[in-house]
């Protein structure tokens, strides 16, 4: 069984708790881990 974990990031407007700007996203962001299986996509 093959577990993928990825950031999701989710673009923000204004200074909301918990975001951080990111350069390579170009915005403030979220950026919640995500995982899934390969196998059969479950989250």
């Amino acid at each position: 069984m093959t577990f993928d974990i990825d950031g999701l990031p989710i673009e923000v407007f204004g200074h909301q708790g918990g975001s951080a700007y990111n350069g390579y996203a170009g915005s403030r962001i979220y950026s919640p881990l995500v995982a899934s299986i390969a196998e059969t996509g479950d989250m």
